[in-house]
């Protein structure tokens, strides 16, 4: 019988609140878990807030890495894991699960990335917005006639008629105005900041010296990148990718197609929730299927 080739695939910020907290309450005994409590100082993990960065960074995080470890624990049970994948933050819980550092050194490198994004928020206020229903041609039009003197640019590609605009707030609020009159449905997003933009750019800097400290070995498995879109394999070339990663766009369904490329046949969402399984739907290379929700 041919094993099957396999990518996990580690989802982004906005996944389903309900099973981050679901799956933080099945761990809660799990140190990690402990550890991320005394971070946030609050173990309730039924009421958990994710339209606070700061908290819904290293949260999603360390529901997805164990949600990840408990389902392939038994080796070979999911088919023979050849690459591993994450969409923007997901690229953290895919570097540690490719043991490239420890999961207490992903969850601080996590806590990094969400306090450098709330301090960029405080210095200049961004926004993110989904379009959906528009093609990339009209998104780029209602991008570049919203923009005006602002920031505004496409900060992820989800599929064919599924795009993110990050940037300056009143550009992004024009954006989903404008969206809307071109027939397409838009609304905000709940992360406080204007991620994969230049808005994150000190951020960026900051973020990268943070991953240089705590990044510690290669990767035992090929981590596709979903801005650089790209196999990453050592580490001073995970630290530059994640570094810049907080200014460079997403494009979610050419890391498919590099999975594809890589021989592998089927990539493994984590969760929490089935984001990135949905996603799939829209896309035509290889199919992501979700965890079996307990």
């Amino acid at each position: 019988m041919v094993t099957r080739r396999v990518a996990i695939a580690f989802p982004g910020q906005g996944v389903d609140p309900i099973d981050t907290g679901r799956i933080l309450h099945q761990h809660r005994r799990q140190p990690l878990v402990r550890e991320l409590a005394a971070h946030l100082g609050d173990d309730d993990w039924q009421s958990i807030d994710l339209a606070d960065t700061r908290v819904a960074q290293p949260a999603v995080y360390t529901a997805s890495l164990l949600s990840a470890r408990e389902a392939t624990r038994i080796e070979g049970e999911v088919g023979d894991i050849a690459a591993v994948t994450g969409h923007s933050l997901g690229e953290l819980a895919a570097a540690a699960f490719a043991d490239a550092y420890s999961d207490e050194a992903g969850l601080e490198l996590a806590v990094r990335r969400a306090n450098v994004g709330h301090s960029a928020q405080a210095r200049r206020i961004g926004a993110m917005a989904v379009v959906m229903r528009l093609d990339a041609e009209k998104v780029e039009e209602v991008r570049a006639e919203a923009a005006g003197d602002d920031v505004l640019v496409l900060a992820v590609e989800n599929g064919p008629r599924q795009f993110v605009l990050s940037g300056d707030h009143p550009a992004v609020l024009r954006a989903i105005e404008f969206a809307e009159r071109q027939g397409g449905v838009s609304r905000l997003l709940s992360i406080g900041g204007a991620y994969h933009s230049p808005l994150l750019a000190e951020a960026s800097s900051q973020f990268e010296s943070a991953a240089a400290e705590l990044i510690e070995r290669d990767p035992r498995l090929p981590v596709v990148s979903s801005t650089a879109v790209r196999p990453v394999t050592s580490h001073e070339d995970l630290v530059r990718v994640l570094g810049r990663s907080l200014v460079l766009p997403v494009r979610w369904p050419t890391v498919l197609d590099v999975l594809a490329s890589l021989g592998i046949s089927e990539a493994i969402d984590t969760g929490p929730g089935t984001t990135l399984a949905n996603l799939s739907r829209f896309t035509r290379t290889i199919p992501v299927h979700a965890l079996r929700q307990e």
